[in-house]
């Protein structure tokens, strides 16, 4: 029991040396409170809009115009072909192209089989199978 009193009195002397160094509820809120750097806003986006003013107005005069800038001599990006395009021209390229028609073989393309009927006929009984 001894050993639990003197735990308490512990405690308890440690609650009042966090009570004495706790500032009160009125200290710490006066502190919270936001001082007001109103003027000091404006000031510095005004400077900032004036600067950003300034320097587009700089940039469009030390830059000539884009018409004026290219020549007839520069290559266009839209011109530039690689170099390996044409292993992009596979046989029958033409068929990924267009759109077959339907009942109808595209034009200039033979197929290596005929055209199949619509119905087989039935085998014949004086052939032999082999």
């Amino acid at each position: 029991m001894n050993e639990d009193f003197m735990l308490r009195e512990r405690f308890a002397s440690l609650r009042r040396a966090d009570e004495a160094a706790t500032p009160s509820l009125e200290r710490v809120m006066g502190l919270a409170r936001p001082r007001s750097n109103y003027r000091l806003w404006q000031l510095g986006l005004a400077a900032s809009l004036v600067l950003a003013a300034v320097s587009v107005v700089v940039i469009r005069i030390s830059q000539p115009h884009a018409s004026a800038m290219r020549q007839a001599d520069t290559p266009m990006l839209s011109d530039w072909h690689s170099p390996t395009d044409f292993l992009l021209d596979t046989p029958g390229w033409q068929l990924l192209h267009t759109i077959p028609e339907l009942g109808r073989s595209p034009a200039g393309s033979h197929s290596p089989f005929p055209p199949s009927p619509l119905t087989t006929p039935a085998p014949r009984a004086d052939r032999e199978h082999s």
